[in-house]
């Protein structure tokens, strides 16, 4: 995470690598799971869809209903 945070305050352009916001999913804090289904929609790959999949069944709804928005803000892309 501290190497996503710093990419993120140097404004670098380099493509975004899923394993850090995977490496979060499964944070104690609903919050912070919440942001990480957000990000992972704009993942293409296999694994983040997966992990958005499982999302889907949180025990937060905080985290359900993000990352249901996220899944369809992805669909309208």
């Amino acid at each position: 995470m501290t190497r996503v945070l710093t990419r993120l305050a140097s404004r670098q352009t380099a493509p975004w690598e899923a394993g850090p916001f995977l490496a979060l999913a499964d944070d104690s804090s609903r919050h912070v799971r919440a942001v990480v289904s957000i990000l992972l929609s704009r993942f293409e790959d296999e694994a983040p869809r997966k992990r958005m999949v499982g999302m889907l069944d949180d025990p937060d709804p905080i985290v359900r209903e993000a990352t249901v928005r996220a899944m369809g803000a992805k669909s309208r892309l």
